[in-house]
């Protein structure tokens, strides 16, 4: 999240701060249903209150493709070294292709995550090909 040019929380008030952007750096969006909740972990410039499906759903429209996908390419393949060293217990092994056309795959074919390190459980693949855990 240091680099990022934008940082979007949904349904979040609480990532750790250390991992936040430095003020200034980065535009913020945030929408949470607790209006009381915006604005608190960065100064953001839109903050909307709402179903965090609903509010995604109407602003998908009004997004923008990047041509340059070399940031994201550096985030997926971040992810990836990281799930294979919990998978793993270190990263001296190769790494192995993580490239598939499951379901539980990002847009870009990438896989995120087998589980969840905190719960074991299987993860669930949400917006983008974010992971979270499944609890329940």
């Amino acid at each position: 999240m240091q680099e990022c040019d934008t940082l979007l929380m949904v349904g979040s008030s609480f990532p750790y701060s250390e991992f936040l952007p430095e003020e200034g750096k980065a535009r913020g969006v945030q929408i949470d249903l607790d209006g009381r909740m915006l604005g608190i972990r960065y100064p953001m410039e839109v903050n909307l209150v709402g179903d965090s499906a609903d509010t995604l759903r109407a602003l998908i429209p009004r997004l923008e493709r990047k041509q340059d996908r070399s940031w994201r390419e550096k985030i997926e393949d971040e992810v990836a070294k990281w799930w294979n060293l919990i998978e793993h217990g270190h990263s001296s092994r190769p790494i192995r292709s993580t490239r598939s056309s499951s379901s539980r795959s990002s847009p870009s074919g990438y896989r995120t995550a087998r589980f969840c390190p905190r719960t074991r459980a299987r993860p669930r693949i949400g917006m983008r090909g974010t992971s979270g855990c499944e609890t329940g």
